[in-house]
């Protein structure tokens, strides 16, 4: 196909891109609506979580360095949780000094709590023993966790332990007692309740000291079915009602693992059932792959990262069918479970799952995306030195210049020689309107999974407007680097509290833009007086 005929395209309503591989001329043609936006995400979209008992080790005792890099995620959700959720009791009656020797004489071995978190698992696996017990968090630990949220400018989800259990029912005494003490305390907060129910039961499997790669990591031999849980859903709505401060708490759930097998997917239809007019939101969890067998080209991998629209719409036939009225939630996110993959979730080639990630669950309508997690494990945004990791750079950019107003996108490949799945992907949201741009301004962020550059040429609707290019390219090592460049310059803290200033490649209208292999970037377009984004 003539490729200066394509760009000669009479343009309506619609702005297009044509983008093409320049050494295979692979060609897409991609449209995008300025007049109407599609969905409009909350203003807390990309969030972070953290395990609770990793907030009770660490929160309580952070630095200024970690705040601030929390501060440059913001808004957020904060949210407390995980498998340790499920083990933590409430006690406002004992003192930090009494539960927590790891304070003793104010030293916070981190490294400890680092390593512990990491190795825990495999540890188990090798001595095959139990991993889980309870913990404390004492009233002051929380009043700590709960002030570094806010001081980061954050909303707090808290999962309550589900697991506290009375015969077949949940038992909310220790619920109540953290519900007395944070009321007294004003302090504003949605919950949850429980983890990936759905693996409650699920067993290691075990070959001598290898793990299956199916293996699942709860194995806590207890049982609480679906229609159970909603009724404990129900109890703990009741209980909320009758709280002053906690009547218009959102409660969310029931937070199932990725739908792709029967039991997730009948443990959501059953819960909704009992639930659905308990809840406020439908929340599950999604991760790629097992993190101890991934390989570096799985995160650049199409098909793998095309699986997540399926998850997606078997999780959008069931919400529309039982619970019709509910927001959806990615409750928790990253992209590989089981800790993350070792010097490949840290490192740069895991921001195309994290991007591409955004991109879809924001067109798909899902108000909250909750990333897994903001420190701690192979996956964490920031590392045990409390630097952050290429994905922090990634987020921390995307919360610069994408604004909660999500455009339609529409892509047409002419010739891929390379199959169905599409390696040249386009989102396109109204610019932050926080940022530096003018109302009307427009961000396109763009992936590109080809192995050689793939440039792409602003169409006339668009050609008003300079383009201001935001490339992000590896650092040493190519896609397994630990740093990420921005147009060249390797992102880093320029002291413990300063973040570096975001320099854009200005070009002028129209300019054919190339894009390297295997490389991402934000595009925004300030004179496009895009009518969706005034």
């Amino acid at each position: 196909m003539d490729v200066t005929r394509l760009f000669n395209v009479l343009f309506t309503s619609f702005s297009t891109l044509f983008m093409f591989d320049s050494s295979q001329t692979e060609l897409v043609k991609v449209e995008i609506d300025l007049q109407k936006i599609q969905y409009k995400v909350s203003d807390e979209f990309l969030s972070v979580g953290l395990e609770s008992e990793g907030a009770v080790k660490l929160l309580p005792d952070s630095s200024p360095k970690l705040l601030a890099l929390t501060r440059g995620l913001s808004p957020a959700y904060l949210r407390i949780g995980g498998t340790s959720a499920d083990f933590l009791i409430f006690d406002n009656t004992r003192t930090d000094r009494e539960v927590y020797p790891f304070r003793r004489n104010d030293v916070l071995d981190v490294d400890d709590i680092f390593d512990d978190d990491v190795l825990f698992e495999s540890r188990a696996f090798a001595n095959k023993k139990k991993v889980h017990k309870n913990y404390t968090m004492t009233g002051d630990c929380f009043d700590a966790i709960y002030k570094f949220s806010k001081q980061s400018g954050y909303k707090m989800l808290f999962d309550l332990n589900v697991l506290l259990r009375k015969g077949a029912n949940w038992d909310p005494t220790n619920a109540k007692m953290l519900f007395d003490h944070v009321q007294a305390r004003g302090y504003d907060i949605d919950w949850q309740l429980g983890n990936e129910p759905d693996l409650f039961q699920e067993p290691y499997i075990l070959t001598g000291k290898q793990i299956e790669p199916n293996a699942f990591k709860h194995a806590l031999n207890r049982t609480v079915s679906a229609a159970q849980l909603g009724l404990d859903f129900v109890t703990l709505r009741q209980i909320l009602s009758s709280y002053s401060k906690y009547r218009q708490s959102l409660l969310v759930g029931p937070d199932i693992t990725r739908p792709d097998k029967t039991r997730p997917v009948e443990y959501l239809l059953e819960f909704l059932e009992t639930a659905k007019d308990s809840i406020d939101v439908v929340t599950w969890h999604h991760y790629y792959s097992n993190g101890r067998t991934a390989v570096v080209d799985n995160f650049t991998d199409p098909h793998l990262l095309d699986r997540l629209e399926k998850d997606i719409a078997t999780v959008q036939d069931i919400v529309s069918k039982h619970a019709p009225q509910k927001k959806k939630w990615l409750g928790e996110t990253s992209s590989m479970y089981g800790g993350g993959a070792k010097d490949l979730s840290d490192r740069y080639v895991a921001g195309f799952m994290w991007l591409d990630k955004l991109g879809l669950m924001a067109k798909s309508g899902y108000d909250v995306v909750i990333r897994w997690s903001l420190l701690r494990g192979n996956y964490g945004l920031i590392d045990k030195n409390l630097n952050p990791n290429p994905d922090y750079w990634l987020s921390f950019v995307y919360k610069q210049f994408v604004g909660p107003q999500v455009l339609q996108v529409n892509a047409t490949v002419f010739t891929d020689s390379n199959g169905k799945h599409q390696r040249l992907r386009v989102y396109a949201h109204c610019t932050h309107p926080k940022s530096r741009y003018p109302r009307g301004a427009v961000t396109i962020f763009v992936l590109n999974l080809y192995t050689s550059a793939a440039t792409f040429s602003v169409p006339r609707v668009l050609n008003r407007s300079a383009i201001h290019e935001y490339l992000m390219t590896p650092g040493p090592g190519g896609l397994s680097s630990e740093y990420v460049k921005m147009n060249g310059q390797v992102l880093q803290m320029l002291d413990e509290q300063t973040f570096p200033t975001l320099n854009p490649k200005i070009y002028p209208p129209g300019k054919i833009q190339t894009m390297p292999s295997r490389t991402f970037g934000f595009y925004v377009f300030p004179g496009a007086n895009a009518r969706a984004c005034l």
